[in-house]
């Protein structure tokens, strides 16, 4: 029986603890809070392979130009940040052209192409989670910002989905009556599924600890001890742990592990916010897109969370009221009425950013059993399954099933 040691317990090494336990082998979870905090908890729940292209895209540079220091626009750069982000936003605008976007698209379309069924198959198994099978909808500013929406969002239809339906005004209306009656319409998407993050996390959680995984809360990683090409162990708070194989499946702080291993990956943090309503005086009956804003909204069991916006400002715990406004008057311009609940909870969560949106998965060069799952951004609990499936297959040696090479860790150097 193999031993291996994964370092984060988000939605990532979760997912990575149950396949790898799933093969009858031993798994030891060591996270620096509590397993499924930060993004893992507070995302808008959506698995949306249609919705999984890269940030960066044609076009790109000159419209987050227009948002870089306003603190409530959709993309957001803290001045005091720009030194240290100045390496990792050079990489991003070289993704910001046409073939590099197609190029990602495919490799996330690829990796999510069996996302419905690996869900289905953790329900199977008795991992219990809120999940709704309702599709989803994209708003459009106008008639033509929704055709091209459209034409970009039709090529899903090669990993085996339908293309989006153009819905009108007045049927956009019908599907979701809270919606203000002027807009132009909106694409529906009808396969997409949502759940309540909070739950597939705690479902995890029960499940790895039912099924004998040992779980290190609040017990963070402070040293890695190599000898040439092998980790032997590593050092937590509350002492030493070993193990045959390791996993870095730290999100955002991932990079800073690295270090200790004398490997550099350009992984920084993109807060984003998400504010959530306990019993609203609205329901909707699909989650919802505001494309131009790059703002959403999500209708769960008994509340409404809407959300969206991404801070590139280091890594911290910082809740900008600018940021938090500007999500709720994005969302409010497109409603019939304000949102009001019995409760309002608002969190933030670092996301962990590559330069093209593409995570990084496989073996980190240089070492033989050390293994990395990281850098997923926006797409954490979509490709959730499909990365713990993936990584399981790398660290026994097995062919996953699909070229991995887009998101090895060597291809920024």
């Amino acid at each position: 029986m193999a031993k291996l040691a994964i370092i984060g317990g988000g939605i990532i090494g979760l997912a990575c603890a149950y396949y790898w336990r799933k093969q009858n082998q031993e798994v030891v979870l060591i996270d620096k809070g509590n397993p499924g905090e930060g993004p893992s908890r507070c995302n808008m729940g959506w698995v949306s392979p249609t919705l999984s292209g890269p940030l960066p895209g044609p076009g790109m540079i000159g419209t987050s130009m227009k948002w870089l220091f306003k603190k409530d626009s959709p993309l957001y750069v803290k001045p005091s940040a720009v030194p240290f982000l100045a390496p990792w936003l050079i990489q991003f605008m070289r993704y910001c052209n046409e073939q590099k976007y197609q190029l990602a698209c495919d490799a996330g379309f690829h990796i999510s192409k069996d996302t419905f069924q690996l869900f289905d198959e953790l329900v199977d198994d008795g991992v219990e989670f809120e999940m709704h099978r309702k599709g989803l909808l994209v708003l459009g500013s106008n008639e033509s910002d929704l055709q091209h929406k459209y034409e970009d969002l039709k090529q899903v239809e090669r990993i085996g989905l339908p293309r989006p339906e153009l819905v009108t005004g007045a049927e956009l209306l019908k599907m979701e009556p809270h919606m203000k009656a002027n807009l132009a319409g909106a694409l529906f998407l009808p396969k997409e599924r949502h759940v309540r993050p909070e739950s597939m996390v705690n479902g995890l959680i029960d499940w790895l600890q039912v099924n004998g995984v040992e779980m290190k809360t609040n017990d963070a990683v402070t040293d890695i001890v190599h000898n040439h090409a092998r980790v032997e162990r590593v050092r937590c708070n509350t002492g030493w742990v070993e193990a045959d194989m390791f996993l870095l499946a730290a999100g955002a702080w991932s990079s800073q592990l690295m270090k200790k291993l004398n490997y550099s990956l350009p992984i920084t943090a993109g807060k984003g916010y998400s504010i959530t309503y306990q019993s609203p005086n609205m329901e909707f009956n699909h989650p919802i897109y505001f494309a131009k804003d790059k703002t959403a909204l999500t209708p769960f069991d008994g509340a409404l969370r809407i959300g969206g916006t991404m801070e590139l400002s280091g890594i911290n715990d910082e809740l900008m009221s600018d940021r938090v406004n500007g999500i709720k008057s994005s969302v409010a311009k497109f409603l019939s009425k304000e949102i009001h609940g019995s409760g309002e909870v608002i969190l933030s969560g670092m996301r962990p950013m590559t330069p093209d949106s593409l995570p990084v998965l496989g073996g980190l060069p240089n070492f033989k059993n050390v293994f990395v799952a990281a850098g997923h951004g926006g797409n954490g609990l979509l490709m959730s399954l499909s990365t713990g499936r993936i990584l399981s297959d790398l660290i026994s040696g097995r062919d996953p099933g699909l070229d991995v090479t887009p998101f090895s860790p060597q291809r920024f150097k």
